[in-house]
């Protein structure tokens, strides 16, 4: 094709024309347009460039005219979109786990769900964005003749792997096999990954109901994973995004479901509805059949037949209590998608009509990468100890870390290029003569002249390339200062996309603009960031460590799951020069790993500093033995194989004072395994790290995994700088953990202010053991499996993850332990202390209610963000959902630190609907945002008991009809026969208490005999009871018990009759009285302590035959040891009592003398005497039939059987 250049620049034609500038190496240019189809970039060149340009330059300039006509933008992801919205290398990899005679089956699956979920979501978008290329990887394993005609058609490197939109494994533990998306970054954020298991894409055929359920779901989950919207539903039993809500009001008109519609959405509620008016088990299904009217929305109701849009602006319900709501500040799915840098650049859709959008798909197979280490030689490199460093990072690299059998080549770049090694196979011959390769100081002559990267990149490609070899699947391991020209930076990633090799950076030593993470960033690959510190002309340790962990990390990434071997750090622990003579740690190993070995990183093997080390098993075998054929990297190993599960104790004893420290690393080196713990660092900042905290907060993540399963209650803690430590939770408190229980644990990270440095250096510790840590099991799966015809549809989770599952689901985790270093952030710029507000409360709900009082529960914001002490908490409230919050009061004078559970009572005005929220304020006055908006009813207690509803539950019923169409606030046939029936329950007792006590009354007036038939009292259940009032009538009556027993004329006659009527003949057997023991002083449980001896007459006359009359103070017991006695009758009972201990009852001016209750014709004669103050009870005597049971002295009412 001829391109035809004007000297003079011109405005271009070429629709969707994008201008990037290129620096000319010698002067600025006039700038220049260049027409052509396609053509999206102007090109600043010079005006001399002619035909006697050497091959370096012509081989520069096709690449640049490749750039141009490619017409793509990148994304910051290595996902593509070309001018006519189609996306580009959407990967898809299927684990190892799968297995291979699924290949051909799952294959042909995944082209028919995604042509047709290409199809979906270009009408969705209204004829935008499509799916345009896919690439499918199979795994390493696989033996690809079982694909059959779906053979890999390339190779590839777990780069792609690594950042996957999609994973096709097995089932998850809570989602079973329906796809779900991990979302951890917030609102207009793209999401982490969407996962679905195999046996969801092979359960269909070409045949099945693959363009209704599917590709459904697939651009349901795809919408949150790329635009960062979220569902537009409630979740079963979820506090925070409940499946039903109100509208409140004077005529609210009943329970609705959370959702977002373009019409009333018809359905059924479940029958646990009706049984449960506070909303547990409580569901909403919509009908499949009754709501063909219905368009939207796709993040609501995905499954309904008709539905094909998302809700916007005009059909959006910013009322209801969903997450997306929440998160995205009540804005419409559709306008938050088309917000997206996605939407922006396209050309017009009409040029598209006849283009088509069934997606092309490409298969790849995962294969074991090939390594180039490039290596800057300029110098930067020759400060301090820097290359010293550097060289026995990279001797550790080759001679001892890479496996047998890994190809590596070795180049040095600068302004030349040096090959120090072409591509060679290691064994244990050659890693020797390899790891020497690089020479003792950087090249002099060439050390002070500038730097080439792109020369360096092209030299390395080629290498790969070398004996026609392709260098697809293979990997760069750049180390570098960081400093690359624009021009340099586009024509290598550019190279590197269309060779498919992917590229890992070290910036070291960390002086560069960070520029080179680009080049990571485009291929999927990771970055670090070295920075080097150290003492006069002297490095520090910590420079050392830090390159040997970015090495092991980036073995670790190309090869974990590929090749027979990668390290994984389990423990390490610093002591610096200051440390005491003797210094004693520990660390976790569980036994599913690979066996461990232990390490220590030294300043010199000259003069190690380190003298004695003794290492402690879980069952106390200790190892001494000192290994120094590693001295050539500064290490020393102790002779120990680690493999016994438990806790491993070491001690070391230091000799000598230094500003150097001593590092311990604990490693394993093993295969795949499915219950290994994993941990993944990231953060809410762009991949290069880079970050400005004047525009916007920081925020960490560490996502810790047993294979596919979430980890709880993991210890994770972040170390900044190696000064600070922080916490990180996986609380699910909204800001800024979203999902409690999905095992990403997350904090704001706030730079101290002595914050110098303008990088931040963390390292990740995660710790777990058997007493706190726990992790899902497959049981615990709450969608269940499916078969073609079953539209499945996730049902969890909002809030929280493990909300509801028994605890048999939660199986305890072994003692664990990771590491995870070296995670470096730039920060550009700062806030002053002070200027970060609170954090919005995200997990508001009611925790109880009665009457009007009403008290909340939330996880506590910090000072700044969610760190430290808020300074109070202003509440608000509304009566009708929607309408302005109405300020309620402040509450000050917090004691609850972040991170923390708060709970806060108060009092609102009347019965009524009511909508809260809370926000926090700090000390300087920054305003957090307001919470999530809680729900209750606040009821009459006297409504409760005619059968109304309680208010006390978060999201209160007001109906019991399961039809959504029903009126919520009728009642019920079966209500109002309730309630009818209560009344006349409670008319027909009132009654019935009226008739007893007058035939009592009569009863009592007529009983008038004085002959009286004793009987034993044989039931002790039935006490008899009298008032204060009475007892003090009959006090006065008898005017004194004490030496006038005389006056028996004055005895109540009722009572004696009583007596006789209802006692017979007496027993011949003994009792004693049973007093109570569970009282105690101050207690208000009291307890008769001591009855003094009182003076009885006998039962029968012995003469006579008959029985002698008895008057009422004298019957007090059925015990025949009774015996008339002459004199004064004393009644003293020791009573416990909340104002006294152990107080008389004769000791109350008001108290009258107890009720007796009479007992047979034997009577006691010799009571225990009167028993002095003191912490005894008197003995239990089963002798005495009747018992005193109790004596409140507050009431002055006392009960005696």
């Amino acid at each position: 094709m001829m391109i035809r250049c004007r000297s003079r620049e011109v405005k271009p034609t070429t629709e969707g024309l994008n201008e990037v500038v290129m620096r000319s190496s010698h002067r600025e240019r006039t700038a220049s347009s260049c027409r052509s189809a396609g053509l999206e970039k102007y090109l600043k060149i010079n005006h001399s460039v002619t035909m006697k340009r050497d091959s370096f330059h012509l081989t520069t300039l096709v690449i640049l005219v490749s750039i141009i006509l490619t017409s793509v933008h990148p994304m910051t992801d290595g996902l593509r979109l070309n001018p006519y919205g189609g996306y580009e290398d959407l990967t898809i990899t299927i684990g190892s786990e799968v297995p291979p005679i699924a290949c051909q089956q799952l294959i042909q699956n995944l082209q028919t769900i995604f042509s047709s979920a290409s199809d979906y979501l270009h009408e969705a978008t209204f004829r935008k964005v499509y799916f345009h290329r896919l690439i499918i990887v199979v795994p390493p394993t696989w033996d690809t003749r079982a694909c059959g005609k779906y053979l890999p058609a390339s190779q590839t490197s777990a780069s792609t792997v690594a950042n996957a939109e999609f994973r096709i494994g097995l089932e998850h533990p809570v989602f079973g096999h329906a796809p779900y998306t991990q979302q951890s970054l917030g609102c207009q954020k793209p999401g982490d990954f969407i996962s679905m298991s195999y046996l969801y894409m092979m359960q269909y055929n070409e045949t099945g109901q693959v363009a209704s359920i599917a590709d459904r779901a697939v651009v349901h989950e795809w919408a949150k994973f790329r635009y960062g919207v979220f569902e537009e539903k409630g979740y079963e039993n979820d506090p925070i995004y409940p499946v039903e809500y109100h509208k409140g009001g004077p005529r609210d008109d009943g329970r609705k479901p959370t959702s977002c519609a373009n019409g009333l959405l018809k359905g059924n509620w479940s029958e646990s509805c009706s049984r449960n008016p506070s909303g547990k088990n409580c569901i909403f299904i919509p009908s499949i059949t009754e709501n063909d009217n219905l368009t939207s929305s796709i993040m609501s109701c995905p499954h309904l037949p008709t539905v094909k849009w998302f809700c916007d602006s005009l059909t959006h319900n910013p009322l209801a209590p969903t997450k997306h709501n929440f998160l995205c500040a009540k804005k419409s799915v559709k306008e938050i998608i088309f917000s997206h840098p996605d939407f922006r650049n396209l050309t017009s859709s009409s040029s598209r009509s006849d283009r088509g959008v069934t997606p092309e798909f490409v298969i790849k197979q995962l294969v074991q990468p090939r390594f180039v280490l490039l290596i800057e030689e300029t110098g930067n490199m020759n400060l301090r100890d820097v290359w010293k460093y550097l060289k026995l990072a990279i001797r550790k690299f080759i001679k001892y870390d890479l496996p047998t059998g890994t190809q590596i080549g070795l180049v040095t770049v600068s302004t030349d290029l040096r090959t120090l090694a072409n591509m060679t196979v290691l064994d244990e011959n050659l890693r020797g003569t390899l790891a020497e390769k690089l020479p003792n100081y950087p090249n002099i002559e060439t050390s002070n002249g500038g730097l080439s990267l792109r020369k360096g990149i092209t030299h390395a490609i080629n290498m790969l390339k070398s004996n026609g070899q392709r260098a697809a699947g293979s990997a760069i391991i750049l180390i570098s200062q960081g400093i690359i020209s624009q021009m340099d930076l586009e024509t290598s990633l550019q190279l590197l996309k269309q060779e498919e090799v992917s590229i890992a950076t070290i910036e070291y030593p960390s002086i560069g603009d960070g520029k080179i993470s680009t080049l990571s960033q485009g291929t999927k690959s990771p970055h670090f960031s070295i920075r080097e510190s150290g003492v006069g002309s002297m490095s520090h340790m910590s420079t050392y460590i830090q390159l040997v962990n970015a090495m092991m990390e980036i073995q670790r990434f190309f090869t974990k799951g590929i090749s027979s071997k990668w390290p994984t750090l389990i423990h390490q622990e610093e002591f610096k020069g200051d440390s005491p003579e003797y210094v004693e740690s520990s660390f976790s190993f569980d036994a599913t790993q690979s066996p461990a070995e232990f390490y220590i990183y030294i300043p010199t093997p000259i003069d190690p500093k380190v003298n004695k080390v003794e290492l402690r098993s879980p069952s106390e075998v200790r190892f001494t033995d000192q290994l120094s054929y590693l001295h050539d990297i500064n290490v020393i190993k102790i002779d120990a194989v680690i493999d016994e599960p438990g806790i491993w104790r070491y001690r070391i004893e230091r000799l000598g004072d230094s500003h150097q420290s001593h590092f311990v690393q604990v490693l394993t080196s093993g295969g795949t395994n499915p219950d290994d713990m994993t941990v993944r660092i990231f953060s809410n900042v762009h991949e290069t790290r880079i970050v400005n905290l004047t525009h916007g907060p920081l925020i960490l993540y560490a996502e810790v995994k047993r294979g596919n399963s979430p980890v709880l209650g993991a210890d994770v803690v972040a170390l900044i700088n190696g000064k600070s430590s922080l916490n990180l939770l996986d609380s699910g408190n909204g800001d800024p953990d979203l999902t409690r229980g999905d095992g990403v644990y997350s904090r704001y990270i706030i730079p101290p202010s002595s914050f110098q440095t303008r990088v931040l250096d963390i390292t990740v510790k995660v710790t777990t053991s058997p007493y706190g840590a726990r992790f899902l099991t497959h049981e615990s799966s709450r969608v269940t499996k499916s078969s073609s015809s079953t539209i499945i549809i996730p049902i969890c989770c909002g809030s929280d993850i493990v909300h509801g599952l028994v605890p048999s689901n939660l199986k305890p985790m072994p003692y664990n332990e990771r590491i995870i270093s070296s995670y470096m952030i730039k920060v550009t710029s700062a806030l002053p202390p002070g200027s970060y507000p609170p954090s919005q409360i995200g997990d508001l709900r009611v925790r109880n209610s009665y009457d009007t009082e009403v008290t909340i529960e939330f996880t506590s914001p910090g000072d700044d963000y969610d760190q430290g002490l808020p300074a109070n908490y202003n509440i608000y409230y509304t009566t009708i959902r929607g309408n302005q919050p109405i300020f309620k009061e402040t509450v000050s004078h917090l004691t609850s630190q972040a991170g923390t559970l708060v709970n806060l009572t108060f009092t609102l005005p009347s019965y009524a609907w009511y909508f809260l929220q809370v926000n926090a304020v700090d000390r300087f006055g920054n305003i957090g945002k307001l919470s999530n908006i809680a729900e209750v009813r606040l009821i009459s207690p006297l409504s409760e008991h005619t059968g109304q509803s309680d208010g006390s539950s978060l999201h209160q019923s007001s109906g019991s009809n399961n039809n959504q169409n029903s009126e919520g606030t009728s009642l019920s046939t079966v209500e109002i026969g309730l309630i009818i029936g209560g009344i006349i329950l409670f008319l027909v007792i009132i009654v019935a208490v009226g008739i007893c006590c007058y035939c009592r009354r009569k009863e009592g007036k007529t009983m008038g005999s004085t002959e009286t038939k004793i009987s034993t009292i044989s039931d002790t259940k039935a006490p008899i009871h009298w008032s204060a009032s009475e007892l003090l009538q009959e006090h006065e009556k008898r005017q004194s018990i004490y030496g006038q027993s005389q006056q028996t004329h004055h005895h109540p006659q009722n009572y004696t009759s009583y007596y006789e009527k209802t006692n017979g003949v007496s027993s011949s057997s003994n009792h004693q009285m049973t007093p109570h023991t569970n009282g105690s002083p101050g207690s208000s449980t009291r307890s008769f302590r001591s009855i003094s001896e009182i003076n009885r007459k006998t039962s029968f006359d012995s003469m006579s035959g008959r029985r002698a009359t008895l008057t009422d103070y004298e019957s007090c017991s059925s015990d025949k040891t009774l015996k008339s006695a002459k004199g004064q009758i004393d009644y003293e009972t020791y009573v416990d009592s909340d104002q006294e201990n152990y107080r008389t009852i004769d000791s109350y001016s008001v108290l009258p003398p107890y009720r007796s209750a009479i007992g047979p014709s034997n009577v006691l004669s010799n009571f225990p005497q009167r028993i002095p103050n003191n912490n005894s009870h008197m003995q239990y005597n089963p002798n005495v039939q009747g018992s005193l049971t109790s004596v409140n002295s507050k009431r002055r009412n006392i009960t005696m059987v």
